[in-house]
């Protein structure tokens, strides 16, 4: 069949993504003369772009303890580093915040609705208590942007309700 004149042709699907190769099994029999003997003419390749939802996961960190025989002394290994002292976020997770409230513009009570749709309740003051202690580690890791980002006028709107 011919393309319409003035279409161009499709853009081929990035060469960087991984592929996956689903095999449909041709017939084993001619539907003629009922033969087996079938060779192969190579084949027809067609890709489909998908997109994989994003996996929850909880990873259980299990830092191991020993009693020493001989001393009776023990010995455990150390915990592994949280971003946030006693949070529960990982840094991926922090991240993916960080990059939907920033650089997508995407609201917090947003970010709440869609993970509680995949199936994971997150209230809405905990992403904002994430958000300030990424916040607050980034500035004392990073020196001068406090300085960077003080403002020296303070601008809010504000709201009369009724």
């Amino acid at each position: 069949m011919r393309r319409p004149r003035g279409a161009s042709p499709p853009v081929p699907l990035p060469e960087h993504l991984p592929r996956e190769r689903l095999v449909h099994p041709g017939p084993t029999t001619c539907a003629c003369c009922g033969g087996a003997r079938l060779r192969s003419l190579g084949e027809d390749v067609t890709e489909t772009l998908e997109r994989i939802p994003a996996r929850w996961i909880v990873i259980q960190h299990v830092p191991e303890r020993f009693s020493y025989s001989d001393c009776e002394t023990i010995a455990q290994a150390s915990a592994p580093f949280h971003p946030i002292p006693r949070g529960r976020a990982g840094p991926n997770l922090l991240a993916e915040v960080m990059m939907a409230k920033f650089g997508l513009h995407l609201p917090l009570h947003r970010q709440s609705q869609r993970f509680a749709h995949e199936g994971v309740a997150i209230d809405v003051s905990t992403l904002a208590g994430w958000v300030g202690a990424v916040g607050l580690l980034a500035v004392s890791r990073t020196p001068g942007l406090g300085v960077m980002v003080k403002p020296e006028v303070l601008h809010a709107a504000s709201q009369v309700r009724t």
